[in-house]
């Protein structure tokens, strides 16, 4: 049993807890005493250990052997639907996993509503951990829709590129028939008056341009309640939030004004 002990202490603690947790019936009464003992010796958390095993499992929990046939019946889902855009997310978080799942048009809404939803169906035996996977992004909306959370806003609107945004100057100067609560509107003016002020500043320290400089003065003006809002305002909203989200000047309620703002140009 020394050489056992010898080699046991050599091992990680994941060797370690995979021996006792994968291979423990490969070993004899006396054998496993040792293993034991060791595990014992590090003072290893078994508790945590355990539930760590419970995860993985989880994640395995379902996956279908290659070749494997099933049927529409063996799949079941979500509670509820995604918009256009969130279903791309959606899509990648799952496609890393490996649930097996598929996604459809949610014809309901669309009829009644004129909204394009999605609907994503899951392999039964994987449903938790998929339900797991999607509320780690997603929160419930009031509308019966998953939204993205506000931490998964926010690397959205910094991910997102100006240059990929084109269109004509009569769309861009086409008034939306779109308008702000009160408390988006005094945290925009507030943000856009200290980009007015530290724009040079900005540009040196975030290595970047300001696009929409020309444009902050005019929008200041809207927010105040005069005119309305263009495509060209929309971009020089979300060039606001980008610069500053990080900011603790940035108000959260803006978060939400993000993604709609982002939904209006991806969608």
């Amino acid at each position: 049993m020394e050489s056992l002990r010898e080699v046991l202490a050599d091992y990680s603690d994941k060797q370690l807890l995979d021996e006792y947790y994968k291979r423990l019936g490969d070993y004899t009464e006396e054998a496993q005493k040792v293993l034991e003992e060791e595990i014992a010796r590090r003072n290893i958390d078994m508790k945590a250990a355990e539930a760590d095993v419970q995860k993985e499992a989880a994640k395995t929990a379902g996956v279908l052997a290659p070749g494997a046939v099933v049927k529409r019946e063996d799949f079941c889902p979500l509670e509820l639907v995604f918009s256009k855009t969130d279903i791309l997310t959606a899509n990648a978080i799952l496609r890393d996993s490996k649930v097996p799942y598929y996604i459809e048009e949610n014809s309901e809404t669309k009829q009644a509503e004129g909204l394009e939803t999605f609907k994503i169906f899951v392999y039964k035996d994987a449903a938790p951990h998929a339900v797991e996977l999607i509320e780690e992004h997603f929160s419930q909306g009031p509308d019966g829709r998953y939204i993205l959370r506000d931490t998964d806003i926010i690397g959205r609107l910094k991910s997102f590129s100006f240059y990929d945004i084109t269109f004509s100057p009569a769309a861009a100067s086409e008034i939306l028939d779109v308008s702000f609560s009160a408390g988006e509107n005094g945290a925009l003016a507030m943000l856009a008056q200290a980009l007015l002020n530290e724009a040079e500043q900005i540009e040196e320290e975030q290595q970047r341009v300001v696009f929409f400089y020309d444009s902050l003065e005019p929008l200041i003006s809207k927010l105040e309640g005069k005119d309305g809002f263009t495509r060209t305002d929309f971009l020089a909203i979300l060039e606001l939030c980008q610069i500053y989200c990080e900011d603790e000047r940035y108000d959260p309620v803006l978060n939400q004004t993000v993604s709609s703002i982002l939904s209006f140009f991806l969608e």
